[in-house]
């Protein structure tokens, strides 16, 4: 197999795995749930360097066969010591060094950075952002986060924190948030925060009930997205309300950071293309000038392969 290296993408529900040629193209494919991954006893770098060994066993390749390894996590990563200090959606992973011990159990290169920012990159680099020098990448999934494109150069800030767009305080007094403050944007606008209303929108007619009496379960938001397309009227409202308060989220960040365009993508605007309108247009409507009219808005022209061309960006030297 024609093999450049490997990416991975945890997720707060999936974890998905890649093997990219010479040119990016993903060769190989498979995911797992990331909460039966990283759910157990062992210790999370043990369990992801076990998975790495199973699956290039199962490609018949080795890791000296590949250039690296890229990483991808949904959380915030010291760019000092390479702690993962904080994933509110998949608390597992916190306190891991998973780049200093993917290195020292393989001996190669292995990149490990913040799952949006690799999706930034790789929509810079090959998507909806290449003619781009400023602009803001949103990915809303189990969570929402962002990567930062400044100048033509991912921006990661002052402790690799930029981009918590999903943890911004929009409500006050709101509601819980997993990161322990309140009123966080990812709590209106997520698949956590439809699936959290996936029991109200559904208990009078849907007979799983004990699956939407399970809070955790946050791949129930796909429930309220199939509800919504059959006409369910309180789902239809729901979908709407959350995609105007991620609107009136991005209107905040405009005005802190000028983003010339917004990319939006993940598994939410993927089953609901049409929230990318109800986003700008609640945007127009709330920002002030000079945002409201100069901003441009676009869903990811590489969708689930995203983090994958960033990841190809890291290993090729073009991020």
């Amino acid at each position: 197999m024609n093999a450049l290296g490997m990416a991975i993408d945890i997720g707060g529900t999936t974890t998905n795995f890649a093997v990219l040629d010479h040119q990016g193209n993903v060769v190989s494919r498979f995911k797992c749930s990331s909460r039966v991954f990283f759910g157990g006893d062992e210790h999370p770098s043990l369990s992801l360097e076990k998975a790495i060994r199973s699956y290039l066993a199962s490609l018949e390749l080795q890791v000296h066969d590949l250039k690296g390894i890229v990483v991808g996590v949904p959380g915030k990563i010291d760019p000092t010591t390479e702690q993962i200090i904080s994933v509110p959606n998949l608390k597992a992973l916190e306190g891991v060094c998973l780049g200093v011990d993917l290195r020292s159990s393989f001996q190669t290169t292995v990149f490990v950075e913040n799952d949006v920012n690799l999706i930034a990159v790789g929509e810079k680099s090959f998507g909806a952002g290449k003619s781009y020098t400023d602009f803001i990448c949103v990915f809303v999934g189990t969570g929402i986060g962002a990567g930062l494109i400044v100048n033509n150069k991912l921006y990661r800030g002052a402790i690799g924190a930029a981009g918590e767009l999903g943890h911004m305080p929009i409500i006050l007094n709101g509601l819980k948030c997993n990161c322990g403050s309140r009123g966080c944007l990812e709590m209106y606008c997520s698949g956590k925060a439809f699936s959290r209303q996936a029991r109200h929108i559904l208990a009078e007619s849907d007979n799983q009930s004990a699956v939407l009496n399970d809070d955790t379960k946050w791949d129930n938001a796909a429930l309220v997205f199939k509800a919504g397309r059959e006409g369910n009227a309180k789902a239809m409202t729901a979908i709407e309300e959350g995609f105007k308060y991620l609107g009136r989220g991005l209107a905040i960040a405009a005005t802190v950071t000028n983003p010339k365009l917004f990319v939006l993508g993940g598994g939410i605007l993927n089953a609901w293309p049409e929230g990318l309108q109800i986003v700008e247009n609640t945007f127009r409507e709330v920002s002030s000038v000079p945002f409201k009219d100069e901003t441009d808005f676009a869903l990811t022209q590489l969708k689930e392969d995203a983090s994958f061309a960033g990841a190809f960006g890291l290993l090729t030297g073009l991020a």
